[in-house]
């Protein structure tokens, strides 16, 4: 839409305040009347709807006419398979389930940019950590949940404190 000048503007109606069967405007006197005329028309639409004249109707009341699929065996808990990521129960019957359990036994694809070389990692540990990783609250909250993972056997936690260690890392993880 082009560009209105100033005077053009006013020339536009924008938007018609609402008015009554009897057009006459509805006011705080007349809003109760309002209210009531637009519920028995949208109460007339959705009758309309009912009885197949009109558009489909997407929002329909439960009828309890659901059959609960018969149990599908997980891959939870089987070797090499990730405890958080395999669906269970009636997620197995989502489409996407099969895919789900896939990422569980061999990993999320991931695009993470392209591998970093031993002078990229060997400057990142020079430059050290961002300041907000430095704040003693998150730097708690963090050790917690490693510890709280490797409990739990999610992750392995190494301690890389030389350059050398981490380039063994990067090349054998």
């Amino acid at each position: 839409m082009p560009r209105l000048l100033p005077h053009e503007r006013t020339q536009l109606p924008g938007l018609k305040a609402p008015v009554l069967d009897s057009q006459e405007q509805v006011t705080g006197a007349t809003k109760e009347r309002h209210r009531l005329k637009n519920k028995r028309r949208r109460q007339a639409k959705q009758q309309a709807q009912q009885a197949g004249g009109g558009p489909p109707n997407y929002w329909t009341r439960h009828e309890g006419q659901f059959n609960i699929p018969l149990p599908k065996q997980s891959k939870r808990g089987a070797p090499g398979v990730s405890e958080t990521m395999c669906p269970t129960g009636l997620a197995l019957h989502h489409p996407t389930a099969d895919i789900l359990e896939e990422y569980a036994e061999f990993s999320c694809p991931t695009n993470t940019g392209k591998p970093w070389t031993k002078a990229m990692v060997e400057a990142a540990i020079a430059r050290g950590p961002h300041k907000s990783a430095l704040e003693e609250a998150p730097m708690k909250q963090l050790n917690l949940e490693a510890w709280e993972k490797e409990a739990r056997a999610i992750e392995g936690i190494s301690n890389c404190h030389d350059t050398a260690q981490v380039s063994w890392i990067m090349r054998y993880s």
